[in-house]
């Protein structure tokens, strides 16, 4: 027994190396067997994929692979591959990204965050439904683990505030929580760090300027219960709190001590993530998934010498219903299953906290902010400027000024001409001329965002990935692979349409939630329009809800950076998640299984495919790709 457990120990300290190189060696043999080009390119297809799924190596490492595996078989040579890694696609990431992370420099997006909360209300329920609206609009055009980040704190404050206000009319009792045993508090000096006890239930991120996540920290306040256990658990006499900690009588009782409050605290924490996760579908550049999509459906389109129906302006109304469904289902599910009598009008939630009390806080985070600076102005202009360029280039309803031109312009030139000027604009009101004071000599002062602040920050790991997931399809087109799955797959013309979009929506939701949503899109999207094409679908039939369904990250923390964020904080269970996200992915299924079947299909006109009149449903299909 104890050289199994040795053994066992081995593998789990281990186990990515031996993936690492397992995977290649166990797959290795089919290359020698069936010496054929489709056979190595799915062997390189299926190692990519096992790396992926497992995050063995950095994701963005693994999109390089095909520059390493294609040449070496022959497939691909490095220049053509090379290309696959810089396209419109990555363009549009990389602009928008500049923008984003203008306005998280500027401080903009917590400026919206508090303004909005405070406009909502305070009240519980207002808060809960605020917290999401937020987080849900601002996952539209930022990164959803920024929004998620920037929240946690916010959500933290204010649920202290909602239960401080509760001890002050029932006092709840110590109890023991979902979260285990609650173990005394500690408290800190302003400007130490805090102390970690083993076994305290966690509250809230603390961030710095790097990535957003310093550490999880405990911030709990006096108690009055004068427990035996106080003196011990802490290694020297408890000091009074800052003032920064709480805002009100600094003798609250630490707010984990009930289990209603525990429910309280873990289903503010997690809608935060799952509203993040669920506006990201609203929009063309919400999330990566999309923009994968968007540039498969492009490059289809522009090879069969048509106009892609898939552009910002029609995203919108494919998405945006999707999302706003989600998120109203998701703010009901949460309260069934966390507060569950509870949620109901008249019940104790409805006593619970003092909403001018809450307004306090929010609005003493917002004064801190002062007034709104030029910084602040010129990143909301650009980002305006930006959103408006994305839909006016090809809005559909109207001739776009992307046709006045010489050559049609992809999203590509807004974005990058947006996040070229962010490096140009000060963030300050210079000091030139008329400008400044009397007394004052000319003063540079920096851009809005620069190079080296920002060229670090932009997610080079996904754009590598991209360019991975490009060059797989340009290695399928050539080694014939993409032909025969074509073929394989149309045995799956006798299924109705709905029960193959179902079956397509459910193997991406499935590995979505082990792997991330970019991951899955890249090696699935192409294969579906393959599929779509082979049976005589639209291809956006089968791409669009399944794109939508690569956002389903729902069940577990690994499945998605926010989702690993909220968990960190030790407001909730791994259980908790897990059932949540259950559900959440069966109505997050049938949403976009509704929207497949209505709005989307009026959208692009389902009955009329691209190809017919072009090629032949049952026809070879290499030049679809590229």
């Amino acid at each position: 027994m104890s050289r199994l457990k040795a053994v066992f120990l081995e593998l789990q300290t281990f186990w990515r190396s031996i993936v690492v190189i397992g995977t290649p060696l166990v797959l290795l043999p089919f290359v020698f067997i069936w010496p054929d080009p489709e056979v190595e390119c799915a062997y390189v297809v299926m190692v990519m994929a096992i790396y992926w799924m497992t995050a063995v190596i950095p994701m963005g490492i693994t999109g390089l692979l095909p520059v390493i595996m294609f040449p070496m078989f022959g497939l691909v040579s490095v220049p053509d591959v090379a290309t696959n890694y810089i396209k419109n696609v990555q363009l549009v990431l990389m602009g928008s990204m500049f923008v984003a992370i203008a306005i998280e420099q500027q401080n903009f997006h917590r400026r919206l965050a508090l303004k909005s909360l405070l406009a909502i209300g305070t009240s519980p329920r207002r808060l809960l439904f605020g917290i999401m609206f937020i987080s849900w609009f601002l996952s539209f055009w930022l990164p959803n683990v920024a929004v998620t980040a920037m929240m946690v704190p916010i959500v933290e404050a204010l649920v202290r505030e909602l239960v401080t206000a509760a001890k002050d009319r029932n006092k709840p009792p110590v109890t023991e929580t979902r979260c285990g045993d609650v173990k005394p508090n500690v408290e800190v000096e302003q400007g130490e760090k805090p102390t970690e006890v083993k076994g305290q239930v966690n509250l809230a991120l603390d961030t710095d300027n790097e990535d957003g996540i310093k550490g999880i920290s405990v911030r709990s306040l006096k108690s009055t219960n004068n427990l035996p256990s106080l003196e011990a658990a802490a290694d020297e006499p408890t000091p009074e709190p800052p003032e920064d900690y709480s805002i009100g009588e600094p003798d609250v009782e630490f707010f984990l001590n009930d289990p209603f409050y525990d429910d309280l605290a873990a289903m503010f924490a997690i809608a935060t993530a799952y509203a993040s996760n669920i506006g990201g579908i609203a929009t063309l550049i919400g999330t990566n998934p999309n923009l994968r999509l968007y540039d498969l459906i492009d490059e289809t389109y522009a090879d069969l010498d048509m106009k892609s129906p898939l552009t910002y302006a029609t995203w919108l109304p494919m998405g945006l219903p999707s999302a706003f469904i989600a998120l109203i289902f998701c703010f009901l599910l949460l309260k069934l299953y966390f507060l569950r009598g509870n949620c109901l009008p008249g019940s104790k939630m409805d006593a619970l906290g003092d909403p001018e009390r809450s307004r306090k806080v929010l609005q003493k985070q917002y004064d801190q902010l002062g007034p709104m600076a030029f910084g602040e102005i010129s990143t909301l202009f650009f980002f305006i400027l930006l959103i408006l360029l994305f839909f006016f280039r090809d809005p559909g309803f109207m001739e776009g000024y992307g046709s006045l031109f010489g050559k049609p312009l992809t999203d590509a030139v807004p974005a990058m001409f947006v996040a070229a000027l962010l490096f140009i604009f000060p963030s300050k009101m210079p000091k030139l001329f008329f400008l400044r004071e009397k007394n004052e000599g000319p003063e540079s002062v920096p851009s809005l965002i620069d190079w080296k602040t920002s060229g670090p920050r932009l997610p080079w790991s996904a754009l590598l990935l991209i360019g991975g997931a490009f060059a797989i399809e340009m290695g399928a087109r050539q080694s014939g692979l993409s032909d025969w799955m074509q073929n394989e797959m149309s045995s799956m013309g006798d299924m109705p349409d709905t029960a193959v979009l179902c079956i397509c929506m459910l193997l991406v939701t499935v590995l979505t939630n082990v792997t991330c949503g970019m991951a899955t899109s890249s090696i699935f999207l192409p294969i579906y329009i393959s599929m779509a094409k082979g049976l005589g679908l639209h291809p956006l039939y089968l791409t669009a809800p399944s794109c939508l369904m690569a956002s389903s990250t729902f069940m577990l923390p690994a499945s998605n950076p926010t989702n690993a964020i909220v968990y960190e904080t030790g407001l909730l269970r791994i259980k908790d998640m897990i059932i949540c996200g259950f559900f959440m992915n069966i109505l997050f299924f049938l949403i976009n299984l509704l929207a497949a079947e209505t709005w989307i299909a009026a959208l692009f006109d389902f009955n009329t495919l691209p190809w017919n009149g072009t090629v032949d449903s049952t026809t070879q299909m290499s030049h679809l790709y590229h």
